[in-house]
């Protein structure tokens, strides 16, 4: 019970000193973001990020502890992202670039912007929705069929979906996989009857599922004590919701005050 405190006791020194430079994000100097064992280094250019790999190898050899570099890859995002780059190293072991890295289940690719991959998220759910439907074979009761895919594959499907600024195309490449579920399972593929078997099931479109986590996940933020998170909240938060209330057609007042209320509504309109 005492390893994960006094591993975060060991790792405290680590991060405190090499976050006294990096990168700014509104105003704050953030070179490493670290949940448990796993850890994100972000630089500005290349040089200092080499820099910051030294010094944070440096830190780790203190503790006894070294960097797995076959876990590791590095990405760029930004215009050059496409550029050659020289390789980077931590304790003289080579990490490579790569399209795409792994962190706490999200993939993020190197792009011009901030941007995730769902390709592997979309495998999954429709793995999981195949392997109920083939258990339950010709047997299969609707509303419990859609119960099991709901808390198991769905989950799947839009996990962290509530961190992410999510476009209208990207809402729509999340929804496809849900809705060919629904045409599976009641043998159509008429959009207009998938929404209605949706909504008289008590389900909705992503879309709308993505409005409610984000809220949510908007309203735990406002409340934390990282300092990090409550300084996102504090420059983020009027934009983020803009943008959410704009998907539903919908005042900021309103929709803050109301919002659980103005999702359901708005997917019962559409249906």
């Amino acid at each position: 019970m005492l390893s994960p405190t006094l591993f975060s006791l060991y790792v405290d020194d680590v991060l405190n000193n090499i976050n006294k430079n990096g990168c700014l994000i509104y105003g704050l100097s953030i070179s490493a973001v670290m949940y448990a064992d796993d850890i994100v280094l972000i630089s500005p250019s290349l040089s200092e990020m080499q820099n910051l790999l030294n010094r944070f190898c440096k830190e780790l050899i203190l503790l006894d502890i070294r960097v797995n570099t076959t876990k590791s890859v590095a990405i760029r995002v930004g215009p050059r992202f496409q550029k050659k780059c020289e390789t980077l190293s931590a304790d003289k072991e080579v990490i490579p670039w790569a399209a795409e890295a792994k962190y706490l289940g999200i993939y993020i690719l190197s792009a011009v912007k901030f941007k995730c991959s769902f390709d592997k998220s979309k495998a999954k759910f429709y793995r999981a929705v195949n392997a109920i439907l083939a258990k339950l074979g010709n047997n299969n009761n609707k509303s419990v069929t859609l119960q099991l895919i709901s808390s198991i594959a769905l989950p799947v499907l839009t996990y962290a979906l509530e961190a992410l600024a999510l476009n209208k195309s990207e809402l729509i490449m999340l929804d496809h996989p849900w809705v060919r579920s629904f045409e599976k399972l009641f043998n159509t593929f008429d959009k207009k009857v998938v929404k209605q078997c949706q909504y008289f099931n008590g389900y909705m479109s992503i879309t709308h599922y993505y409005g409610l986590k984000s809220m949510l996940f908007i309203s735990k933020l406002s409340t934390s004590s990282n300092v990090l998170l409550k300084t996102l909240y504090d420059c983020t938060r009027s934009e983020d919701i803009f943008n959410l209330s704009n998907k539903f057609i919908c005042s900021v007042d309103i929709f803050v005050k109301d919002y659980m209320r103005i999702i359901y509504d708005h997917f019962d309109v559409i249906t």
